[in-house]
């Protein structure tokens, strides 16, 4: 890397402020906005944050203009090539539906159009990839929506790890968390975010695909519920209105402007609200004073 402007990038931090940036207008449109990386992704490496993050924002902010109603989501995606070198993949996606459920007459039949809205913001996010040693494609032929992909080979660099970012954490090892999320990238996250600390989860989709026996008094030491926006609200599933969470059991609620909660949950016990997006930095320092 010979470029001055290359410095170590904290990874994760990048993409977590990339949507910082883009979360009010995702919510205003009532999309929900996330993002997963590989559990064997470097904690750094080296690149430009300023033009890394000036792509990302760009790819988000076209697709939130784009893409009505769903999910607009970053993953990234690594692979060890020899030593500290490691080929890098970022896809930003827009989707109108993440949800199965929804009848296909909800549901764009053909792929959107290359518009020159479109064309320009290629030929922007490409030469800000030249300058970074990398390239953008976009991925054609997809039934609805935008799936950009953003690749470069990049060197992992070592950097001082925040605290969230410690596998050992000897407050939540052990600890046994429900998950409750109808969004498909928030529901990994938490599950994936909540493993690594050691933490025993069981995440569902729906209310009512959660077992009798684990809404019983002791099966848990922590709820996470996810918001939903009204239009969804069948992605959460009728619950039984005999059944309801404990009433002792501490709940950590996913919040957005405008979200809702299925009733079933609406008397537990909200000790946390969790801004969104969700990123594991807040989410560790929720959990974190939930169980001190």
């Amino acid at each position: 890397m010979t470029n001055s402007a290359h410095q170590r990038v904290d990874l994760r931090s990048v993409l977590e402020s990339s949507l910082e940036k883009t979360a009010s207008q995702a919510f205003a449109q009532k999309l929900e906005i996330g993002y997963l990386v590989d559990d064997d992704a470097p904690d750094a490496v080296v690149s430009n944050p300023q033009v890394l993050q000036n792509i990302l924002v760009s790819l988000l902010e076209f697709c939130i203009r784009n893409v009505h109603s769903g999910f607009v989501q970053i993953s990234a995606r690594t692979l060890l090539l020899y030593g500290n070198l490691y080929q890098l993949r970022i896809t930003i996606k827009g989707a109108p539906d993440e949800n199965p459920a929804h009848s296909d007459a909800q549901r764009p039949s053909s792929p959107p159009p290359r518009t020159r809205q479109l064309e320009e913001l290629m030929a922007y996010c490409s030469r800000q990839a030249v300058s970074i040693a990398g390239r953008m494609t976009m991925e054609e032929g997809q039934e609805s929506g935008y799936c950009f992909h953003l690749s470069l080979q990049t060197e992992s660099a070592s950097m001082p790890l925040a605290s969230c970012r410690e596998s050992f954490q000897p407050l939540l090892h052990y600890r046994q968390a429900l998950i409750l999320s109808p969004h498909m990238v928030n529901r990994e996250l938490l599950l994936q975010q909540s493993k690594c600390w050691g933490m025993i989860t069981r995440a569902f989709a729906k209310a009512n695909e959660i077992p009798e026996d684990l809404l019983q008094p002791g099966a848990f030491d922590l709820a996470v519920i996810d918001s939903y926006w009204p239009l969804n609200e069948e992605n959460l599933g009728p619950a039984p209105s005999d059944t309801a969470l404990p009433e002792d059991l501490p709940v950590i609620l996913c919040d957005c402007p405008g979200g809702q909660y299925p009733v079933v949950f609406q008397s537990a016990q909200v000790k946390a609200r969790l801004a969104k997006p969700i990123v594991p930095s807040r989410l560790y320092e929720a959990l974190i004073h939930l169980l001190s």
